[in-house]
């Protein structure tokens, strides 16, 4: 499998509500996992498959642009574009989720 279609197997797995709206059916029966946990491990993977598609692009052959790719000329420059947005977005989760859980000082230690 290259890269960029790991990449998007692990887009569509990771959001099945964005594949079953683009027309990936695979995932209808899914939910995304906004768990602590599942944010974690989704950022991790999304980093994984990142690099993967940053190591093909350092040491694969150069390549012109392929017009016939269904993700364009650029796919996976925009795959990894893509990619870094999610990972921000998961980390903001996380982040949101922490702040929220933390107990709020009492009016007896202000």
């Amino acid at each position: 499998m290259s890269a960029l279609a790991a990449f998007f197997e692990s887009y569509y797995r990771l959001r099945p509500v964005n594949a079953t709206f683009t027309g990936v059916h695979d995932h209808d029966h899914r939910l995304p996992d906004w768990s602590p946990d599942g944010l974690a491990a989704a950022a991790d993977e999304m980093r994984r498959v990142r690099g993967a598609l940053v190591a093909t692009r350092k040491d694969g052959p150069a390549r012109p642009p392929r017009a016939d790719t269904s993700v364009g000329p650029y796919g996976d420059v925009s795959a990894m574009a893509l990619d870094d947005v999610a990972v921000r977005d998961r980390e903001l989760a996380i982040s949101f989720r922490r702040s929220r859980s933390a107990k709020p000082p009492s009016a007896s230690s202000r």
